[in-house]
């Protein structure tokens, strides 16, 4: 039997279905064509500023490295601004991304959740370079093992959808809203899942962070300033600067972005699992040439 030939709401139904099975063997085949990497969450947990890159890129290892940074007394809360502690806070650090923000703040400043300043970019392009070549944030090989099976999906889907358009406008059907809607959402979870920012092993390491960490995170509100623990640093690197009191670390509310990812298809690397059953949950079924 030809779907083609199915009536307009009968093969929207096929459609969907038809999708969802395309793109969750999508996803299926995608995570075992990672190449599989083995860090250990323990490990990566010694530097919280790698951790929270791998979750949300430049944006959030700088707003945990605020946040490690006060709460070390290295840089202080003033009349909404946030400046050394010291003139010598800069030789007491290590760490690059840690340098560059002390250097940052040298004179006070307002709290900014996006810092476009050069030393910063360059302490957190070491981050994406580890993570990339530890194989847990996407590269140039990753995309090219994605883009041919993602290329397969998106002929079958949007070619099936392509002849049903063309069948039913030639037989003076012109109700094809739908059918056109939910070919650009399949294409647009195609493109997540090519872009997504994690690799399976990144996704699954933020996973194991998470499992190991959820104890802290039941009292991260109750967390005080003073550097005596990185318990701080730690939480908000594994869940995010929304996890923390602003009572004890009143600017974390400004570290926050709108969004908590940066980079292309970021914004996809949470929820392009769940992004398959949402768009095909989400469709009509009262057109398509009927």
């Amino acid at each position: 039997m030809n779907p083609i030939t199915f009536s307009g709401p009968t093969f929207l139904v096929f459609y969907i279905v038809f999708g969802c099975i395309v793109l969750m063997m999508l996803h299926k085949f995608l995570l075992r064509l990672d190449s599989p990497v083995y860090v250990s969450a323990s490990n990566l947990a010694k530097d919280p500023y790698k951790i929270a890159y791998l979750r949300g890129g430049k944006n959030q290892a700088i707003g945990v490295a605020t946040v490690a940074l006060h709460d070390r007394g290295l840089l202080v809360w003033q009349q909404e601004k946030l400046q050394l502690a010291h003139k010598d806070a800069v030789l007491s650090v290590q760490r690059p991304i840690e340098k560059a923000l002390l250097l940052y703040y040298s004179t006070p400043k307002k709290v900014e959740a996006s810092i476009n300043y050069s030393s910063l970019n360059k302490a957190c392009s070491i981050y994406q370079n580890e993570l990339e070549a530890q194989g847990l944030l996407r590269n140039s090989a990753t995309l090219k093992q994605r883009l041919m099976p993602c290329v397969f999906a998106f002929l079958i889907l949007v070619g099936l959808g392509y002849f049903k358009i063309n069948f039913a406008l030639a037989h003076e059907h012109t109700n094809v809203a739908f059918l056109g809607f939910t070919s650009v959402i399949f294409t647009l979870v195609i493109i997540a899942f090519l872009f997504r920012r994690t690799t399976a092993a990144g996704s699954q390491l933020l996973s194991d962070l998470k499992t190991l960490f959820s104890l802290l995170k039941l009292r991260a509100k109750k967390l005080s300033a003073g550097g005596e623990t990185n318990e701080a640093a730690l939480v908000t690197a594994v869940f995010g600067l929304q996890v923390l009191s602003n009572t004890q670390f009143p600017f974390v509310r400004q570290l926050m972005p709108s969004s908590s990812s940066d980079g292309v298809g970021s914004s996809c690397s949470s929820s392009s699992g769940s992004s398959c059953g949402s768009s095909c949950g989400g469709g009509g079924c009262g057109g398509c040439g009927s």
